[in-house]
């Protein structure tokens, strides 16, 4: 399956992070929607319904097209879904390995911003990282929702262990903001989407 398809997948089958013996959340599997025409530009949404306990599946995916279907228009989607585990049966793009957020301050500056400015380190490895030459030109490309992004870089990790990608937020005000990272290679996507909503309680 080509790495720039668009998806949803759940990672996660450690049994310990979930602990429950009856639905057994370690073994769901995921599935992968393979578009047979193309569909045009368009993205993956995530909604989260909000629901009084676990017994309803209010974690749901599905296409928005950046171009909005008109009354009485019709179009066709033709698209084929794999089913697998942890990771799609094909080579995987980069992915995130950790995230890690702070204040964005510096220490010693005479002159600090305010507390609330957060500082963001995403880590990626994998995928066409693991035999990039740290010289190579890996650039970010991060999108919020609301705010202001500064400081955005990316920077190798030692010993080929992947790549960092940072930056800072100046939140607005106590609203939350959806931000979206992922990492490019000369115009070709190289990583999965990281994705991140920001509440104003988040700050430590």
């Amino acid at each position: 399956m080509a790495s720039a398809w668009p998806g949803l997948a759940q990672r996660e089958r450690n049994f310990d992070r979930y602990l429950d013996l009856e639905a057994r959340y370690d073994r769901r599997p995921s599935q992968w929607v393979e578009p047979l025409v193309p569909w045009g530009a368009g993205r993956v949404q995530l909604i989260e319904i909000p629901a009084p306990d676990e017994t309803h599946d209010n974690i749901v995916a599905f296409w928005v097209s950046n171009t909005p279907l008109r009354a009485g228009e019709r179009r066709e989607l033709r698209y084929r879904t794999h089913t697998f585990g942890a990771e799609p049966a094909a080579a995987a793009p980069a992915r995130v390995i950790r995230t890690r957020q702070g204040w964005g301050g510096v220490p010693g500056d005479p002159s600090p911003p305010p507390r609330s400015r957060r500082h963001f380190m995403v880590d990626f490895a994998g995928g066409e990282l693991e035999n990039l030459s740290p010289d190579q030109p890996v650039e970010a490309e991060l999108t919020a929702s609301r705010g202001e992004i500064h400081h955005l870089q990316t920077r190798p990790l030692p010993d080929g262990r992947g790549w960092r990608a940072s930056f800072r937020l100046d939140p607005d005000g106590q609203q939350s903001s959806d931000l979206r990272l992922r990492l490019r290679l000369r115009d070709e996507v190289i990583s999965e989407t990281w994705n991140h909503v920001w509440h104003p309680d988040e700050r430590r």
